[in-house]
């Protein structure tokens, strides 16, 4: 008569001190493709895609000479920084297949310049125009590519940098749509003009539903009914065109976070942070709760036209500048006021 089956743990239990040649799965946590590649790792990403991704991670002032890459398994993050770190952009985009990555993010850095060159155009189009095929070399610290479907592949350096740590403490402030970024260009129209370095209100500040721009003897400011009456921030002088360019690449709600020292915006595949400024003495609001001597309405076109001319005075060393407003009421328009 045949003996029943013994299961291998019944087997080994019964001999004394035998080793268990069966190890268990929850002792390799880490056994991924990374060991297995032994530092190599491989993504796939449409040209066009990787184009738009890139573009979308430019910054208009002082962007560092070098872009941070960050590839998981399912997705492809470009961070851009300025010279300082003290803004930052990083949009993403999803990766055509789930790439050999393993468990945990990979980042490396490559020359900006050079990266933005695989989305450069000859007059025939585009240099790259399909599906493109990554790898990058811990060991050999490179990043080679090619083109499906041709012949041919090509090489940049790339230096492996450890994964950034994540920010503690972030809290949420408010939920916002994109169109604020169109009440921050308006109220910073005179941002760039020059201020003495103790003036204390340069950049911008967002209250009690206003967007705000201070400048040397004077004020600007911007109504915006999309903004919680809660919400304050400000926006350092030196970082209003990277914010400009952030909210224009964004789309649909945007998430408005801080921490002890930065504050984030957060919308679908990209967000950006900037460090905070010293609270700001008293507020600029104050300017607009003085009622006004007279006010008169014109026409922002004819407006526009004629300070263009009295611009070129400012140019010379003025003490004072007098304005003399004139209301001309044609007959015509005053039977319209009438009725």
């Amino acid at each position: 008569m045949t003996a029943p089956a013994i299961s291998a743990e019944q087997s080994v239990a019964g001999v004394p001190n035998a080793p268990n040649s069966q190890t268990s799965i929850e002792l390799w946590p880490d056994r991924d493709p990374n060991l297995h590649r032994g530092g190599i790792y491989e993504f796939e990403i449409e040209a066009t895609k990787l184009k738009k991704v890139l573009k979308a991670a430019v910054l208009p002032k002082s962007g560092a000479p070098f872009l941070t890459i960050e590839v998981s398994s399912s997705a492809l993050k470009i961070i851009s920084r300025t010279k300082d770190a003290s803004f930052v952009i990083s949009p993403s985009v999803p990766l055509l297949q789930c790439a050999e990555i393993g468990s945990a993010p990979i980042r490396f850095e490559v020359d900006r310049e050079l990266m933005m060159n695989i989305t450069g155009e000859t007059r025939n189009g585009p240099i790259f125009k399909s599906q493109l095929a990554f790898t990058f070399d811990r060991n050999s610290s490179s990043l080679s590519w090619s083109e499906k479907g041709r012949s041919g592949s090509y090489f940049i350096d790339a230096r492996s940098v450890p994964p950034a740590a994540l920010e503690a403490g972030l809290r949420q402030l408010a939920v916002i749509s994109r169109d604020v970024g169109d009440g921050i260009r308006y109220a910073a129209t005179l941002i760039d003009r020059k201020s003495s370095p103790d003036f204390p209100y340069e950049g911008v500040r967002i209250e009690g539903g206003s967007i705000i721009g201070g400048y040397p003897c004077g004020v600007s400011r911007c109504r915006c009914p999309l903004l919680p009456a809660s919400l304050a921030l400000d926006v350092p002088k030196d970082h209003v065109a990277n914010v400009l360019a952030l909210f224009s690449r964004m789309a649909g709600r945007v998430e408005v976070l801080e921490s002890d020292s930065r504050i984030h915006l957060r919308a679908h595949l990209i967000e950006g942070s900037w460090e905070r400024m010293d609270p700001r003495p008293g507020s600029l609001n104050r300017a607009f709760e003085v009622s006004p001597l007279q006010t008169v309405r014109v026409v922002t076109t004819h407006l526009q036209n004629e300070t263009y001319l009295m611009a070129a005075l400012f140019k010379e060393k003025l003490q004072e500048l007098q304005v003399t407003i004139r209301v001309i009421a044609f007959q015509k328009s005053a039977r319209s006021l009438t009725r």
